[in-house]
């Protein structure tokens, strides 16, 4: 489908990819486009399909004959379109980060990799970009697939901060420092809303893409001031009876419920935590949802396809079954966190709201 928009209408000047975080970052990208005079459309994994774009008129062009086009593309690609697109190469490709996903589909972590860096494997030298998160465990290995000009996003040192090409993260000064050939800029975070760290990360990729594609100084900068955390992302949608109930059932991934986890903690000392997990799982280490698990988890509610199988990963010892609701334990470190295993999304909810304070 990449293939065929690329024929009709020619290559996205911006791509995102990565495990967790594309679509806030492309969503960043596309409105600091516009908020610098510029025309943007969001494509591809995002919810608008590339080939949706393609007037009829269009069609009657031969391909290879692609009309010239204002609009600026940007695509949110994931690992599934990268295996199958023949020939893509974005002029700034972003890869924000690999965790365990989508074995179920790749067979191993390897081949997972391989789809992703597919994003950089057939980028131009010296005229294409390549943004990578340079903390990322797996950095070297996608590195290594690495074709065009390449710019890290990262946690800034002193010796980073004299790099003529990054985009890193201060936060003793609370700024992101941005550098291309050499002049270097800085953005403030002071306004910025979103929480967690990993909202930071998608933030450094999104000014150093959307600079690179010709967003202004002024248009990025109004962008960080106004933007809100996109919905079902680390999404606060209520506070009842002093109990806060927090959204993020786009966290489709064991490393991104650890990642919604940090922040709350994080931010919320005061509070403390019921966890609903639930859904269809997919493959992969659950020793990120155990690195939560503490002091501050009050309870674990498991529903859904995969109730049973969370209960498997996290090792629930069962105990009890009271009110037709089977209850256990799950053992982390010094703590025993209680586990409730329901059928649906609905009672987990009731289940939650019932043992909260």
């Amino acid at each position: 489908e990449i293939d065929l928009g690329i024929a009709f209408l020619g290559m996205p000047e911006v791509a995102v990819t990565g495990t967790n975080g594309k679509t806030t970052t492309v969503t960043l990208i596309h409105q600091m486009l516009l908020a610098s005079g510029l025309d943007s459309e969001l494509i591809g994994n995002v919810g608008t399909p590339f080939v949706s774009l393609v007037e009829p008129e269009t069609l009657r062009v031969a391909i290879g004959s692609i009309p010239k086009r204002e609009k600026l593309l940007v695509a949110e690609v994931s690992s599934y379109q990268l295996e199958a697109a023949f020939d893509f190469s974005p002029h700034i490709g972003v890869c924000l980060n690999i965790e365990d996903d989508h074995l179920e589909r790749h067979g191993t972590f390897d081949n997972y990799l391989l789809a992703k860096s597919r994003i950089f494997s057939a980028q131009r030298a010296m005229e294409d970009w390549a943004i990578l998160w340079a903390d990322d465990p797996n950095f070297k290995k996608i590195r290594s697939f690495v074709k065009g000009s390449f710019l890290p996003c990262g946690m800034a040192t002193p010796e980073r901060l004299r790099e003529r090409n990054g985009c890193f993260i201060d936060e003793a000064e609370e700024r992101i420092v941005f550098a291309r050939e050499g002049v270097f800029e800085e953005y403030s975070l002071a306004d910025w809303k979103p929480l967690g760290f990993h909202n930071r990360l998608n933030l450094a990729a999104a000014i150093a893409a959307a600079r690179l594609a010709g967003a202004t100084h002024d248009g990025v900068a109004k962008v960080i001031a106004e933007f809100n955390a996109l919905p079902h992302r680390i999404e606060v949608v209520g506070e009842i009876n002093d109990v806060l109930y927090v959204n993020d059932s786009k966290g489709t991934n064991v490393s991104a419920g650890k990642v919604a986890g940090d922040p709350i903690l994080s931010t919320m000392k005061d509070r403390k935590i019921v966890l609903l997990l639930g859904g269809q799982a997919k493959l992969g280490s659950w020793e990120p949802i155990r690195e939560v698990l503490g002091g501050a988890v009050r309870q674990v509610i498991g529903f859904g396809a995969s109730g049973d199988y969370i209960a498997e990963q996290l090792e629930v010892k069962f105990d009890v079954v009271a009110d037709g609701t089977p209850q256990g334990k799950i053992r982390s470190g010094l703590w025993q966190v209680p586990f409730h295993r329901v059928a649906t999304l609905a009672d987990a909810v009731k289940d939650a709201a019932k043992s909260s304070q």
